[in-house]
């Protein structure tokens, strides 16, 4: 029995629904991806306005705390600004292990899963 061209049409037509469900799939994942993406960094942004109010009302009462203890508001912005010099010098070295493996981590997870495709 030879093909007929209805045979051939109906596949170039399931070829093309096919290609069509594909494309379909892949955008809905990539926008499903990038909504995960943009809400972890609103959490992260809104994480860190916070506390950067918080460091900061809490900065303020360890100034005042110190002025008290030392008698001398100078000396206690001093001790409170090496304070946060240190901290800042070691975040930095310890950049690799607290910011940029977790956003790896979270990055590779997020584009690499390879549960997008059940088999």
């Amino acid at each position: 029995m030879e093909p007929n061209g209805t045979d051939y049409k109906k596949l170039w037509d399931e070829g093309r629904e096919y290609l069509r469900l594909e494309w379909d799939y892949g955008k809905l994942t990539a926008l499903e991806k990038l909504t995960v993406l943009l809400s972890a960094i609103a959490v992260i942004m809104v994480v860190a306005v916070l506390g950067a109010l918080a460091l900061f009302f809490l900065m303020s009462t360890l100034v005042e705390s110190l002025t008290l203890v030392l008698g001398s508001a100078w000396a206690a912005n001093l001790l409170v600004v090496l304070l946060l010099l240190l901290a800042t010098v070691i975040v930095y070295m310890l950049r690799k292990t607290l910011i940029i493996d977790p956003i790896t981590r979270f990055l590779t997870r997020l584009f690499l899963s390879d549960n997008d495709n059940p088999k």
